[in-house]
């Protein structure tokens, strides 16, 4: 069976990144922002994460993270501090969206993705 390979990717207003990749498995990678790299110089994300996921919490965070897509107004045209972004590769497309820090749609992606790495339950 020949199955596209879906990335989305999700940078939070700290930097830390999550890589959301549905090909032949689901899997999600954590790559958490280090002090020397924080615009802080303190700030640390944490360790790194790499798990397969199940597809109905493929599928839980990808409708959060498309609802944040279609909220256009709260899209930004330039990268501020604490704004977050989304991308999205599948073939020949590739886009990304900066989404405004003050986006009521941000909270239940921040939420899903603090359960993910055992922060929250």
């Amino acid at each position: 069976m020949n199955h596209q390979k879906i990335v989305y990717t999700y940078t939070d207003g700290s930097g830390n990144m999550f890589t959301i990749t549905n090909a032949e498995r689901i899997t999600i990678e954590y790559h958490p922002i280090k002090p020397l790299y924080s615009s802080s110089g303190i700030y640390d994300g944490g360790e790194p994460l790499n798990k397969e996921v199940s597809i109905s919490a493929y599928e839980s965070i990808i409708t959060l993270l498309n609802e944040a897509i279609d909220d256009k107004k709260n899209h930004l045209k330039n990268r501020i501090k604490t704004s977050s972004i989304i991308g999205l590769e599948k073939e020949d497309f590739k886009e990304y969206y900066i989404i405004n820090h003050n986006s009521d749609a941000l909270t239940p992606i921040e939420d899903w993705f603090l359960a993910f790495r055992g922060i929250i339950d």
